[in-house]
């Protein structure tokens, strides 16, 4: 670890993968920029979920100057910082470290400096190392960066990063894959994981295609230990009949009806169950499928047609899986 790197905290250790090589050259430049000029102010922006975080990955290495990469809203890791600041001695390399403010827009940061308490306030303004932000863009970012390059006697520099190819969205689902096998204690398929990568077609970033499939491996995994939510209200509304038939007995009232209704919901439960001993018949309970990710979908968007997702049909078993559908029902 290099002198004046803080690890970041507070993060989730997801797999980072990168093989993009414009989210190389641009992290190569900013490593470059943020070294040559001690008084920059650099803003990279990118939509939420398209990998801001994971490009970092790619630039921390790259960095020739000592950098903190922080939470700057954490107030006690701001104040160990500035602390740490006010003892740093490696001036050889020509500059103070670089602040790394990880999901941090010009607006939040001028919010933070706003706080009348908070150590940013001395850390920030007075801090005469370069400086990096990264965000998606708000509505009030623009009118916030100038108020920024005024109270620090600086001009932003911004960067959006490019967007991520094919190869490197495919790269972050497989790395993923694993991840939420482990937690869901699920298998998810190769044709679920062919109709994901499918979204990347289109206007789905990496980031909304993995909670698709989480989302999808915790609905199987539900579902498998406790059986489709509407198995689960038959089987409540059989006890409910259950209670009324047998109170009735007691009391003679008519129980007729109610055991005409408790037939009907049996049967509807029977039919319900279908799916789901049929899965269990076969050991694939646990095993996440493309109909199971584009339920999943629907639930999200309201729409079994989603122009983000199609069903591929050049992916091994990528065609809908014949035999029963989701489990969802």
């Amino acid at each position: 670890m290099r002198l004046g790197q803080i690890p970041a905290t507070g993060r989730a250790a997801n797999p980072v993968v990168i093989t993009d090589a414009a989210w190389y050259r641009l992290a190569d430049d900013l490593a470059v920029a943020l070294a040559s000029s001690p008084r920059g102010l650099i803003w990279v922006t990118a939509d939420r979920g398209t990998g801001k975080t994971a490009w970092l990955q790619a630039l921390m290495p790259a960095m020739r100057t000592d950098f903190y990469l922080m939470d700057l809203r954490d107030q006690v890791e701001t104040a160990a910082t500035l602390e740490q600041l006010q003892d740093y001695s490696n001036h050889l390399q020509g500059t103070l470290p670089a602040l790394l403010l990880d999901n941090l827009s010009p607006a939040d940061l001028m919010a933070l400096l706003a706080e009348p308490d908070h150590p940013a306030r001395q850390l920030v303004p007075n801090h005469n190392g370069p400086i990096l932000l990264l965000s998606p863009e708000q509505e009030d970012d623009a009118v916030a960066a100038r108020r920024m390059e005024r109270v620090m006697g600086r001009s932003m520099i911004r960067h959006d990063l490019p967007a991520s190819s094919r190869s490197q969205n495919q790269a972050v689902l497989v790395a993923h894959r694993p991840v939420i096998e482990a937690r869901w204690k699920v298998r998810i398929t190769d044709a679920a994981m062919g109709l994901a990568v499918s979204g990347l077609h289109y206007r789905a970033t990496p980031g909304q295609v993995v909670e698709w499939l989480e989302r999808a491996a915790a609905r199987v995994a539900v579902v498998a230990d406790e059986g489709p939510a509407e198995c689960r209200r038959l089987r409540s509304e059989l006890e409910t009949l259950a209670r009324r038939i047998e109170a009735n007995r007691d009391t003679g009232e008519p129980v007729e009806p109610l055991e005409q209704e408790f037939e009907q919901c049996s049967l509807e439960l029977t039919a319900a169950e279908v799916d789901w001993f049929e899965r269990q018949s076969q050991g694939t309970l646990r095993q996440v499928f493309p109909e199971d990710v584009r339920a999943e979908l629907e639930s999200l968007t309201g729409s079994s047609d989603h122009p983000d997702l199609h069903v591929p049909t050049d992916v091994a078993g990528g065609a809908r899986r014949a035999g029963s559908g989701n489990l969802r029902s």
